[in-house]
Order: structure tokens, then C-alpha cells, then sequence
């Protein structure tokens, strides 16, 4: 899968988000011990590691993951979905991490904002004593007077607000 996504890294964005919600639908069928030491995002972490290069095709991935766990036209059953969510809310630290670290690389801030509002929709598994003081937060709030990062900055914030 991996290969996939660093064979497609420069084509189309269409075929690159293809291919991130194809291993996305795939993660939901998959049990976390398959993909290695801790799931698919500790997977996920080490390839980025290992692979720097492809951090934003990676960083796509990340992104449509928690997308999958409310999706509920892949064909897995109702009990392999709710142990999905689970796995992704266990990984809920090591995911807001990696956004964070992403924060570093300038031209990945909108990607890392959309990223981290897809995550908040797991609201679950993160505190909110852990939000108010979150790096994520701060930078999707300071970063509302932005044209460029606005939409992205508002999905954040809009995932901060209780439902």
C-alpha cells in the first residue's frame, strides 16, 4: 500500500485521494495487529519516518481515516466498524503527533488543519483538557485571519464545538 501511494505521489490529486480512501476502506477491514506493532497509524507514522519525502501523500491518508470510521458503505460488518473507531481513538495521540510535527513543514498547514478536523470528529478519544492547550488548536485559531488557510482553519475550530 505504501507503494501505492509513493508510485502515484505526483500524479492527479484525484487518483492520490483514490488510492488514500482505497487503503483508508481497506484499514477498516484489516484488524490493527495486521499492520504490525500498534495499527495502521503507528504504520502509518513509520512510514512517514522512514519516507519523508511522501509526507503529504502520507498526510492524506491520515486524513480520510477517520472519514472511514462514519462510513458505512464499505462492507464491513457493524462490529468490525466499531472496533475500527476504537483502534483509530487508541491512536488519537500518536495522529495528533504527527500533525503537529507536520506543522514544522510551512506549505503543509492547510493539509495538516483538514487533517486535524478529520480527526476531531473522533472526539471521543481526545480530552478536552488536552484540546485547550493542544498546539492543533492554537495554530487553527490563530490561523482564522489567514485567506489561504481560513476554510481549513474554520473546519477546525468548527470540530472543537460540542455537537
Amino acid at each position: 500500500m505504501s507503494n501505492l501511494l509513493k508510485k502515484f505521489h505526483k500524479r492527479h490529486p484525484k487518483v492520490r485521494t483514490q488510492i488514500s480512501i482505497a487503503v483508508a476502506a481497506l484499514a477498516v477491514h484489516v484488524p490493527a495487529e495486521d499492520w504490525g506493532d500498534g495499527g495502521i497509524v503507528k504504520w502509518l507514522r513509520d512510514e512517514m519516518d522512514s519516507h519523508p519525502k511522501y509526507i503529504p501523500r502520507f498526510l492524506e491518508l491520515l486524513t480520510v481515516l477517520p472519514e472511514e470510521v462514519l462510513n458505512y458503505k464499505i462492507a464491513a460488518r457493524p462490529e468490525r466498524h466499531r472496533q475500527f473507531e476504537k483502534e483509530l481513538t487508541s491512536q488519537m495521540e500518536i495522529a495528533l503527533n504527527i500533525l503537529t510535527a507536520c506543522l514544522s513543514i510551512s506549505e503543509l498547514k492547510e493539509q495538516v488543519l483538514e487533517a486535524f478536523a478529520s480527526w476531531l470528529r473522533l472526539k471521543n478519544g481526545i480530552p478536552g483538557s488536552v484540546l485547550s492547550t493542544h498546539p492543533l488548536v492554537l495554530i487553527a485559531l490563530s490561523s482564522l485571519n489567514y485567506e489561504f488557510l481560513s476554510e481549513a482553519s474554520v473546519n477546525g475550530v468548527i470540530g472543537l464545538t460540542p455537537e
